[in-house]
Formats: C-alpha cells, structure tokens, sequence
C-alpha cells in the first residue's frame, strides 16, 4: 500500500474498496459456513435420512437428498423443495419411532354410541391380527365433538414407523363397513349445514 501510495495511486479509495469488497464476501461466506455446520450436525444428530417422511419448516413430504448445504424434499404432490440447511428450524420426522393416528367419524347427534363402541371393540382385534404393522389394537378414542345435528367420535391406532398413513386409510375403509353391516347410520348434511 505504502509502495503504491509513492507511485500517486489514491490508497483510501483502494482501502474502502478492500473494505466494503470484504464484508461482502464475509456475508456471502458466512451463509455458507452456516448451511454446511447445520448440515453436517443434521447428520451426526440423525435427524432424518433419505425416504423418511418429514415436515420441515411447513414443508411436507419424503426426503430426496441430504447434502452439506441443503436438503431436497418431495412433496406428495410430486414437486421438489430444496431448503439450505441453515434455515432449517423445525423438523417433524414422522419416521422415527411408533406413530399414532386418530380415525374420526360423524353420525347424527342421537346415534347409538354404546353400540359404535362395541363395534369397534370387536373389531379392533380382527384388523390388528390382519396387520402386523400395528403395534396397538385400534381402541374407542371417544367424542370429540357434540353439535345441534352432529357428534364426531374418534379412533386412535398406533402404527410402526412409515405405516400409520396406510393403516388409518384401511380402519376407515373397515370400520365404514362394519357400521354399515351394523345398520348405524352416518351424518346426512341439510342444506347449510356444516362440519367444524
């Protein structure tokens, strides 16, 4: 600089320029340095893998790919998100452990539920030998709900890991026909009527 500086060239300015140039690489970096650290403790701390089903900032789908400075999600609408690694704030992993669903139900507000309970109990034990994917028989959850015209009953199952979505789909398809063969009769909507 001092070299410079004898042969007339303005050493502030190339300084200043220096200066400003620096704090502009120093951002970029640091963005950088941020999204590698978080990816590289993503891995050590086995928050997901590829193909676990996550939400990830509001995000939900099946992991692509995990790489140093971003993850890939597709969306199962077929889409795919990638995020930097460094903005991750949340992550919902439904792939880790037993995962519970809760399966509802409307009926008319004067149905039977001593008789819905019944049902369900008997069948709990039926569905839960024909999936070995269920950890726990499917039990009456209760009501959770009480309208004018309208009461919602709820069923919880618990499922391995990456089966609760399928295992709740085929309880609902089950216990429809079970309450049907059982002559229980579903929730009729009226004009302007509405459930919550």
């Amino acid at each position: 600089v001092i070299i410079l500086g004898i042969f007339g060239v303005n050493t502030y300015s190339l300084i200043a320029t220096a200066g400003v140039g620096g704090i502009i690489i120093a951002f970029g970096v640091q963005s950088i340095v941020k999204d590698l650290f978080s990816g590289v403790f993503i891995l050590l701390d086995d928050q997901y893998n590829v193909g676990d089903d996550v939400i990830i900032n509001s995000i939900s789908g099946s992991v692509l790919a995990i790489n140093m400075r971003n993850t890939q999600i597709q969306g199962y609408d077929g889409s795919v998100n990638t995020i930097s690694n460094g903005s991750i704030t949340t992550v919902t992993n439904f792939s880790k452990g037993n995962q519970r669903s809760v399966v509802t139900f409307c009926f008319p507000v004067d149905v039977d539920v001593e008789k819905i309970k019944k049902i369900i109990s008997a069948y709990s034990i039926e569905f839960t030998e024909k999936n070995d994917s269920v950890i726990k028989a499917p039990e009456f959850f209760g009501v959770t709900e009480i309208q004018s015209y309208y009461i919602k009953i709820a069923v919880s199952l618990w499922s391995k890991q990456s089966t609760q979505w399928s295992n709740e789909k085929n309880l609902r398809e089950e216990l429809y026909k079970k309450f049907k063969e059982e002559n229980i009769e579903f929730l009729k909507l009226e004009k302007g009527d509405k459930i919550v």
